[in-house]
């Protein structure tokens, strides 16, 4: 699927300036990035911490982090609860809870769970 997704992506935004890749962030190597933006993504991620760590250290100094849903925490985990998604996806927590996995590397300065949208942001802490 994700590799389908690129290449529709790259259909659509042909820039020079973007590098759109299908590969497991956890692999990722490159670093020095200003942002790192997970939307509609994180129920994938079974590990939160790896994750965390890994947007972490590919963050420039001050980089920030946000993690981002335009739906509900419930609609999210509803969507989810299927035998087949469950085997790639995890519930959803609220986001204070969520958010003490990004504290360890980040000051987290942004919470919303709202019916509407979901989001944990923070800054990169300079060290972890």
């Amino acid at each position: 699927v994700s590799d389908q997704m690129i290449a529709v992506a790259r259909q659509k935004y042909p820039l020079s300036c973007v590098e759109l890749v299908a590969a497991d962030v956890l692999d990722f190597s490159q670093t020095g990035f200003d942002t790192a933006f997970l939307y509609s993504a994180y129920p994938h991620f079974a590990d939160k911490e790896a994750l965390a760590r890994k947007v972490w250290e590919c963050l420039a100094p001050g980089g920030r982090f946000m993690v981002a849903h335009s739906e509900s925490r419930l609609t999210i985990d509803q969507r989810h609860h299927s035998p087949q998604v469950q085997r790639v996806s995890t519930h959803l927590r609220p986001a204070v809870q969520e958010a003490a996995v990004w504290q360890k590397f980040f000051e987290v300065d942004i919470l919303a769970d709202t019916p509407d949208l979901y989001v944990i942001s923070g800054v990169k802490k300079t060290e972890e």
